[in-house]
């Protein structure tokens, strides 16, 4: 198949003018001319992007990853698809051991029976934003689910997910937290650093024990200071370390938001952070047992925290361009760059070898067909 293009997006590189050939649901070339295609007037005016990756999500559109029910996982798949959202990794917030397990058991069975369903977005693995982080930096984290870390029960998320457990967050700081990073690393998870209270010190040292991300820099974290830098300056000085960034321009100023795509360039990879209440408008739900009340399409818990966001990817993109960056630098945190920070090289791009996950949008940057590995999934 080929697809003649207006614009086309790698997303480093801008094509103008462009196609695409696909072949076995992977791209075969591009060229920057278009060519003889059954689908060229109906994609010529269209601007072709990788799809988007969002690698921290608690869920969208009424379906909560928490939930540990296999059908709402797959619902939220179904609706995602319907935004870009390609590949995702469905993300959990501190619950009782029992709960992440079931959890755990639904994304290892989705995965099992199903690992690849077209009409719906690709599930990366499962993350683990919790149980083992600082209670006094939680958050919209329930207090009585956080607890000291036990390898014993990793270990049967682990069995319970089929091995699909893909990042954890943790706090360093926090009782053995950083003596079993490399345990956890060699068990083949990516730590991530977040809801911590670890000096720069610490945060350095979980880093050369193989922690490789930070989660929402800036979010439930020590406070950045002059003289004591904390987690957020650890993170972003270190060239092996991802910087998750939550875009939603309420999380972060738009200045700070800025400065992490000028410092950590290529590792500063866009989230979500969004809860199943995004996409439902304002009004009162849950969020790991926790009210959480959304006004004005931002969500907080009663005492005024911040819980999660109602951000979609889309509207990430549109921020990010709001705020002065181009397009193709902005689709990149989007794409490539989530990518790369799960250790993987072909999806999140638009070049010979890659997965064909493409979303075709308009000139106003509207999401008009999505492809998943080259077929045509979803059209508005």
């Amino acid at each position: 198949m080929i697809l003649n293009l207006a614009e086309i997006y790698t997303p480093k590189r801008r094509i103008i003018r462009g196609s695409i050939k696909i072949e076995n649901g992977v791209i075969k070339d591009l060229k920057p001319y278009w060519r003889s295609s059954d689908h060229s007037q109906e994609t010529k005016e269209m601007i072709a992007a990788p799809g988007f990756i969002d690698t921290h999500i608690h869920g969208y559109a009424g379906f909560d990853v928490s939930s540990g029910s296999i059908n709402e996982i797959k619902r939220l798949s179904e609706e995602l698809i319907k935004i870009g959202v390609t590949s995702f990794v469905p993300t959990t917030v501190s619950l009782k051991h029992e709960d992440l397990v079931k959890v755990a058991e639904a994304i290892g069975d989705l995965l099992s029976e199903d690992p690849m369903d077209h009409n719906r977005s690709r599930v990366l693995g499962l993350h683990l934003e919790g149980p083992y982080i600082n209670v006094e930096m939680r958050g919209a984290q329930n207090p009585e689910a956080i607890r000291k870390l036990d390898m014993s029960e990793i270990d049967e998320y682990i069995k319970a997910s089929e091995r699909n457990i893909r990042i954890i967050t943790l706090a360093p700081e926090i009782d053995n937290v950083l003596e079993k990073i490399p345990e956890i690393v060699n068990r083949g998870v990516i730590v991530s650093i977040g809801h911590t209270n670890a000096s720069y010190e610490e945060t350095k040292k979980a880093i050369e024990r193989g922690a490789r991300r930070i989660t929402h820099i800036f979010n439930g974290m020590r406070r950045f200071h002059h003289r004591d830098p904390g987690p957020a300056l650890a993170g972003l000085e270190d060239e092996r370390v991802f910087i998750e960034f939550i875009a939603d321009l309420v999380h972060l100023a738009s200045p700070v938001v800025k400065m992490i795509t000028k410092v950590a360039r290529s590792r500063a990879v866009v989230i979500t952070d969004s809860i199943s209440a995004t996409g439902l408008g304002d009004g009162v739900y849950m969020l790991g047992g926790l009210k959480v009340m959304v006004k004005d399409s931002v969500a907080r818990l009663e005492d005024g925290t911040l819980a999660g966001s109602t951000l979609t990817m889309i509207k990430a993109l549109y921020n990010l361009i709001h705020i002065g960056l181009d397009v193709s630098e902005a689709l990149y945190h989007l794409t490539e760059a989530p990518a790369r920070s799960l250790e993987i090289k072909s999806l999140g791009c638009l070049r010979p070898g890659c997965v064909a996950d493409i979303i075709l949008m308009n000139k106003d940057l509207g999401i008009s067909k999505v492809f998943l590995e080259g077929e045509e999934v979803y059209t508005k």
